[in-house]
């Protein structure tokens, strides 16, 4: 069963990840590098996708609510 404690604890630990990643406002111009992802999956993953701050911003986006 989660609880609300569960969720919370969850969203302050992607909160954090999602800050040491990105402590500047997700800008071209803060990031003009971009960012690499990986996704991951038992026994499988893609190779590393170079994204730029606007899609890490709708990835935040997804990550930060509820559903």
């Amino acid at each position: 069963m989660i609880t609300t404690v569960d969720k919370l604890y969850e969203q302050n630990y992607i909160e954090q990840q999602l800050f040491q990643l990105a402590p500047l406002p997700l800008t071209e111009e803060n990031f003009p590098a971009g960012f690499d992802i990986q996704i991951l999956t038992l026994g499988r993953k893609t190779n590393f996708l170079r994204i730029n701050a606007a899609q890490m911003k709708r990835i935040e986006e997804v990550l930060r609510s509820d559903e």
